[in-house]
């Protein structure tokens, strides 16, 4: 490649660079003007809000998971009683 290939390469690709900073700008802007981004304790300075959001997303999962088992064995649970 020669040097004046280099250039517009690199012009292009500061271009896009340019192009995507200013997207993620928009984005941000867009999402402080309705509060998703600010108001998430994910995001927050502090370790332990930090800490008890993602303990707390991870219970809430665990539970979604574990429910439909529990309530299976509840169900063999009371069959297997019936049939004695």
């Amino acid at each position: 490649m020669s040097d004046s290939d280099l250039r517009q390469e690199l012009d292009n690709a500061l271009g896009g660079i340019r192009s995507l900073q200013s997207r993620i700008g928009e984005l941000e802007r867009q999402a402080g003007q309705i509060g998703i981004i600010t108001e998430t304790a994910l995001l927050s300075s502090s370790f332990m809000k930090r800490a008890f959001a993602v303990w707390g997303h991870n219970f809430v999962a665990a539970l979604i998971i574990s429910i439909p088992f529990w309530f299976l064995a509840l169900i063999i649970i009371i069959i297997g009683g019936s049939l004695r």
